[in-house]
């Protein structure tokens, strides 16, 4: 069943997302009494691809407020142009806190949220944070962020060699529904030229030479 958004859903989704929203409010609006507004809140953080804002988000893990309900995964037919009488299933504070930062380790292959911000707190850009962005590009309820050539503009301003690492390293993340790809097959032979003979032979070999260890972990194949 394809999901279809109402009007009312999409013109919220694009408030909570617009870029114009103020980060040092939003951060304040976690503490709100309202544990719907803090829900809120998180949401619109998330939609910021700010991974420095985790630790806020990372500090409401345990709030077992109600927040929002979540549609059930059901096998039989349902009226897609009326969702909230979909089976839902109840929703907290700290779920949703959850999925934020649950997402952020997923991608580096961390198990827990402190040993995360231990090695990426003082990072100004890594691989997982390009991935999870264009993760977000590729999704359908990307309506007000970025586009792909942001994407690229960001990643080619990269010190060497990390730029040619991370042109391949997103070059080559599982692609769903065949949607279009941040670089091109001639643009990554391109950058692995520029690494040199060596360096491909290191990444052959899993043995890969970078400032950003989540490059250097994500490939040890």
């Amino acid at each position: 069943m394809i999901f279809r958004a109402s009007p009312e859903s999409v013109s919220s989704w694009k408030a909570l997302q617009d870029p114009d929203l103020d980060t040092g409010n939003l951060i304040r609006l976690l503490k709100s009494q309202d544990p719907k507004i803090r829900s809120l809140a998180i949401f619109a953080l998330d939609r910021k691809n700010d991974p420095h804002v985790l630790p806020e988000i990372a500090d409401l893990l345990m709030d077992s407020a109600p927040a929002y309900a979540c549609p059930m995964p059901y096998a039989g037919p349902l009226p897609q142009d009326r969702p909230w009488t979909w089976p839902q299933q109840p929703e907290t504070v700290g779920g949703l806190a959850g999925e934020v930062v649950n997402r952020y380790l997923s991608e580096s292959g961390y198990a827990h949220f402190s040993d995360y911000w231990r090695d990426h707190k003082d990072r100004g850009y890594s691989v997982s944070w390009f991935a999870l962005r264009l993760r977000r590009v590729w999704s359908f309820d990307n309506l007000n962020h970025p586009s792909m050539e942001e994407l690229r503009r960001e990643i080619s301003q990269l010190p060497s060699p990390d730029r040619e690492w991370t042109v391949l390293w997103m070059g080559t993340l599982p692609n769903p529904n065949n949607v279009v790809r941040p670089y091109t097959e001639d643009e990554q032979v391109r950058n692995a030229t520029e690494l040199g003979h060596e360096a491909t032979l290191q990444l052959l070999s899993g043995q890969i030479q970078s400032t950003d260890p989540d490059m250097r972990s994500s490939l040890l194949f």
